[in-house]
């Protein structure tokens, strides 16, 4: 399946045409007219250097970008830091790279000193999204009561726990929420619960009273009737890249995979004993070796199988564009914020996140359940010797999870390389082709450009929000 990316697009008219996830369509580029400064002419021919800190990551998070860039002719690793302790990070030596990819703390020190034509693998601000609690505020800041069409609805803990009290009992009368998921401020499915209401109530009341000392966590409304594939529970991972904030870009790539759980002997939880775990999909706690994920184009055969018809992921698929569209819309005011508390050159930042989605079985609509930084980027196979690469490499290419990885780094890294001609010179500039105006009621036209020989990508560029009351978003197909 050709990798390709779809960018995210703001309008006052909504109109989406889903394109084949599968790749079907040649891929095409669409973007604002941009201009960019050229880099230096010294740096005319010169390849693109990667500053990669081996250290911030865990064990093979980094295998998977070094092979991309090793096989590339127009990059190169120009420095690697292994250690945190007594060794150079990227952020300390400037002059040696173009593009420095590491964690938050040395990304941001990086961006302070980021001259033009450089980038660096993180976006100042991006909390307002990839923290739990955080992505819940800030879809409630934005949008009200409207965010819970997006997300399931949540409630703060301690500070939320009697609005969540008071809602509970005003649903008395009405179809009760019967289990609720309680969530840590942690990461990579740790502190994950799925209780019974009265059970849920217990728990919160516990965190509640201890006030300012509590553990800062959410309780989130249960996701009943799951699409289930061969009785198997399911999360969908996808990989979105912010390129830019000022004007906003957004991109989705088309692909990832899914992790499935445990078989359910039962089509609902309600009736299950209290301890079953079986309701949480957890891929760190799932057997990585016995683990067989799909690819969104084997969920798309699946569901032409079962429904007769194309619509159902079609549905999905615009719904899912629609929900991160809402949900970097609404991080916008942070972003921007956090772009002029660091003053960095335009484009400089970047950042890679994992979105995670539910889909309802019945109306397949998708509910965004978490944003993640950092998304682990290491491969499934690993019982390799280390300085096995052949079989690390051999058995990987055929694992699902391992292509579409491979897939999206390989993507990425064409997103990210410098413009330029076919000879791969680093030369940005000015981009006009074949402009596009696209007119609607109540909405000044906008200019679009489709660039060529850029292959690879097929977007829809973000117009940029000038404030966050202007809440809704919209798209157009081209």
């Amino acid at each position: 399946m050709p990798a390709a990316w779809i960018s995210l697009c703001s309008r006052r008219s909504f109109q989406w045409k889903s394109p084949s996830v599968c790749g079907l369509y040649p891929w095409t580029v669409v973007t604002f007219v941009l201009a960019c400064q050229a880099l230096p002419s010294a740096w005319a021919s010169a390849p693109t250097r990667f500053w990669i800190d081996q250290y911030a990551f865990g064990e093979g998070e980094t295998f998977l970008l070094k092979s991309a860039i090793q096989a590339s002719s127009w990059a190169q690793i120009s420095g690697e830091t292994r250690s945190k302790f007594l060794a150079v990070k990227g952020h300390q030596a400037p002059s040696e790279w173009d593009i420095y990819w590491t964690a938050h703390q040395g990304c941001e020190r990086a961006l302070l000193h980021a001259k033009p034509g450089q980038r660096v693998s993180c976006v100042p601000g991006m909390e307002a999204v990839t923290e739990k609690r955080q992505l819940a505020a800030t879809m409630v800041a934005a949008y009200g009561e409207g965010a819970f069409a997006v997300i399931p609805r949540t409630y703060l803990l301690p500070e939320e726990y009697w609005r969540w009290r008071l809602a509970i009992q005003s649903q008395a009368s009405q179809a009760k929420q019967p289990f609720w998921v309680l969530k840590a401020s942690t990461h990579r499915g740790t502190g994950v619960q799925v209780l019974p209401e009265d059970e849920a109530i217990a728990a919160a009341r516990a965190i509640e009273a201890k006030g300012h000392r509590a553990q800062r966590t959410l309780v989130q409304a249960y996701i009943p009737n799951q699409l289930l594939v061969n009785r198997q529970p399911f999360y969908m991972r996808l990989w979105v890249v912010v390129t830019s904030v000022t004007p906003l870009r957004v991109y989705l790539f088309n692909g990832g995979f899914l992790v499935f759980g445990a078989k359910r002997s039962k089509p609902s939880p309600f009736d299950l004993n209290k301890t079953e775990e079986s309701w949480i999909v957890n891929w760190f706690l799932e057997d990585r070796q016995a683990a067989r994920p799909w690819s969104l184009a084997m969920l798309q055969r699946h569901l032409m199988r079962e429904t007769g018809s194309s619509a159902a992921f079609a549905r999905m698929w615009a719904a899912i564009q629609t929900s991160l569209g809402l949900v970097f819309g609404a991080a916008l005011r942070p972003l921007r914020e956090a772009e002029r508390a660091f003053a960095y050159p335009p484009g400089a930042a970047f950042e890679v996140v994992g979105a995670d989605f539910l889909i309802d079985g019945n109306t397949y609509r998708p509910w965004l359940v978490e944003i993640n930084a950092l998304p682990s980027m290491a491969v499934k196979v690993s019982k390799c010797a280390v300085d096995d690469t052949k079989c690390h490499v051999e058995k990987s290419r055929t694992d699902v999870f391992d292509t579409q990885k491979r897939l999206f780094i390989d993507s990425l890294l064409r997103l990210l390389r410098p413009k330029g001609d076919s000879s791969g010179h680093h030369q940005i500039s000015s981009m006009h082709s074949r402009a596009r105006l696209s007119r609607s009621t109540n909405i000044q036209a906008s200019s679009w450009a489709e660039i060529s020989g850029e292959t690879g990508f097929k977007f829809l560029a973000v117009k940029g929000y000038q404030a966050l009351s202007e809440r809704d978003i919209y798209w157009t197909a081209h």
